[in-house]
């Protein structure tokens, strides 16, 4: 049998980290953030990225 991967990326500016992990039953990975949060370039976050 085949296996394959899937992938999810989701962003959005009107749901945090916490409530999208909630509706999916999923943590959400590593480089995941929340908006409001400075990215590593410097600027803040617009949206949640998930």
């Amino acid at each position: 049998m085949k296996q394959l991967t899937v992938r999810l990326d989701i962003v959005t500016s009107s749901m945090t980290l916490a409530e999208l992990s909630d509706r999916l039953g999923l943590k959400p990975s590593p480089g995941s953030a929340d908006r409001g949060t400075p990215h590593r370039s410097g600027y803040v976050l617009k949206e949640t990225h998930w």
